[in-house]
């Protein structure tokens, strides 16, 4: 059996993304793609795939929460 999960990585600290990577490490029937904001030297050394993370907030907020910021 094959499984695939997917993490969102929003500004994770290393040590949580390789503390997520070493579980890994356990399942090798476990595909993973891991979503990110910024780059991880651990993401980029484990050779998963790693897709973008798109920050929306900016595109949700109406005109009424703008002028609070």
């Amino acid at each position: 059996m094959r499984i695939g999960l997917s993490f969102d990585v929003d500004w994770d600290p290393e040590a949580m993304i390789e503390d997520t990577l070493n579980l890994l490490k356990r399942y090798p029937n476990v595909n993973a793609t891991f979503f990110a904001t910024h780059k991880s030297k651990a993401l980029q050394k484990a050779g998963y795939e790693i897709g973008i993370h798109p920050n929306f907030k900016p595109l949700l907020m109406c005109e009424s929460d703008k002028k609070m910021l």
